[in-house]
């Protein structure tokens, strides 16, 4: 198998894992998205519980129509965060999207290249082979040759009968 090849194997293996940080990242930040609009409507109404309480605490009756109008400015501050949070949702799943895509074509490249690297490789081992059943082939001809010349002519060994420019 070509050097080259293998290098080139190398540098898309390390391209697919950059892609896989990638995506990774940006899962991530897609997650952190989602989380924080969660946190941050669990925080505003813990916020709103509490300062409640103290205001119960304080003034008694007079706290039912301010409830009505705290509750209202709450949802409405919702309402704007969620808009918020929506509104950067598809950017960001777009992110994650590309991000996917990007490995996924960098994997289908690097499968490929190795695929051509494997069956590269398949056929320097078969050509191995056959050249080396030629060259058995080859050299048991060359002896039987000479063990036959050497039995027919007596008085020289097989050794020096057997030359490999007679074939």
């Amino acid at each position: 198998m070509s050097g080259s090849l293998k290098r080139v194997l190398r540098v898309r293996a390390l391209q697919e894992e950059l892609a896989w940080l990638e995506l990774e990242a940006e899962t991530a930040r897609l997650r952190e998205f989602e989380q924080s609009a969660a946190q941050a409507d669990c925080e505003a109404r813990s916020s709103r519980e509490r300062w409640f309480a103290m205001v119960e605490g304080e003034h008694g009756g007079q706290v039912a129509n301010l409830h009505r109008v705290a509750e209202d400015a709450a949802w409405a501050m919702a309402v704007w965060r969620r808009a918020q949070a929506e509104a950067q949702r598809p950017a960001q799943e777009a992110r994650v999207a590309r991000a996917r895509a990007e490995f996924l074509a960098g994997r289908r490249a690097r499968m490929q290249l190795k695929t051509l690297v494997e069956t590269e490789a398949a056929t320097e081992r078969l050509d191995r082979r056959r050249q080396q059943e030629v060259d058995d082939w080859l050299q048991s001809r060359t002896k039987a040759a000479a063990t036959a010349r050497a039995a027919a002519t007596p008085g020289v060994s097989a050794k020096e009968s057997a030359s490999p420019d007679q074939f």
